[in-house]
């Protein structure tokens, strides 16, 4: 969101935009009382959530551990002593860690709930876990992120607006300039300048 809003703001300084961070399902919900105009959400493609709308990016997930575990990533999954770092808002990241150490047979040990990517980076290099993250979030020199060849599947991103929203002048900018910061712009998605106020809303 912080270099679509950048981008924006250069290119059309009359377009208002506020931001405010909701957990998608809120999101849905501002939406559906006309409270925003636009939801920019995820899912994970392990545990999906239904959304009514077609993907503008998608990043694998990966396994991030502390540096100093040099173990490859089916060790540590199958490790029943691995503690597991998930978000504290949402339980879609402990149905993912249930999914993926499912296939060892493991009931994987969830030792800490965090909200902020980059305190959950802090965590795991200070070895007090290890965490399935989206392979474009936060990193560190002490902290290393191992592909998992599609065993925890992907991140995927999704613009919402109230129905037949989506082509509105305003609506079509924010979008089309979001998916450009993060994947391919979706197709049809001009930006033409339009001064109304836009209540932008960003994932957490």
């Amino acid at each position: 969101m912080v270099p679509a809003v950048t981008a924006l703001r250069d290119r059309h300084p009359g377009l208002s935009i506020i931001m405010e961070e909701r957990e998608p399902a809120e999101v849905r919900e501002l939406l559906d009382r006309d409270e925003i105009d636009i939801g920019i959400v995820y899912d994970l493609s392990l545990v999906p959530r239904g959304i009514p709308a077609t993907a503008y990016h998608e990043v694998p997930m990966e396994l991030a551990v502390a540096a100093a575990d040099d173990r490859p990533p089916e060790e540590i999954i199958a490790d029943p002593a691995t503690t597991w770092i998930t978000n504290s808002r949402s339980s879609d990241d402990d149905r993912l860690v249930h999914h993926v150490t499912a296939r060892y047979d493991i009931n994987p040990g969830i030792g800490h709930h965090a909200d902020s990517l980059d305190l959950v980076v802090h965590l795991i290099a200070a070895g007090l876990g290890a965490a399935l993250v989206a392979a474009d979030g936060p990193r560190r020199p002490d902290v290393r992120h191992l592909p998992l060849d599609g065993l925890a599947g992907t991140r995927r991103s999704y613009a919402l607006t109230r129905p037949g929203r989506e082509t509105w002048p305003a609506n079509a900018a924010v979008i089309s300039a979001v998916a450009a910061s993060g994947g391919p712009a979706p197709p049809g998605t001009d930006v033409p300048g339009d001064r109304r106020r836009r209540r932008g809303r960003s994932p957490s």
